[in-house]
């Protein structure tokens, strides 16, 4: 009777962290290289600057290829090398994407070389 509990305990745990893992995977990270639109720089309600840089992505969806613009939004440590950003820049950064209203928008986690 203990070794069946132990083995369920056992059972459960895994199947817990299997999931908790797998979650993490789903996180939406990605890399980019994305051509800059346009820069603005912002304050927050609270006083701290942020940017919202815009970008053209090249996406396909069956079958069809177009350009779309995406909201890029850079906070914290990431303000200042996002603050110097110019149209016709290259932005490359690992980000985090975000979908609101049908629309996606990516935060910059860090900027790469």
């Amino acid at each position: 009777m203990k070794k069946t509990a132990m083995f369920v305990s056992i059972l459960f745990a895994l199947v817990v962290m299997m999931t908790a893992f797998s979650s993490v995977a789903l996180a939406g990270d990605k890399l980019i290289n994305l051509p800059v639109s346009k820069v603005y720089l912002k304050t927050d309600k609270n006083g701290k600057p942020f940017a919202t840089i815009i970008c053209t992505e090249a996406r396909k969806l069956n079958g069809i290829e177009y350009q779309t613009d995406v909201v890029v939004t850079a906070f914290g440590i990431n303000y200042e090398q996002a603050s110097q950003m110019k149209e016709g820049d290259t932005l490359k950064a690992i980000i985090r994407t975000r979908d609101f209203g049908g629309n996606t928008s990516y935060n910059v986690l860090q900027f790469t070389p």
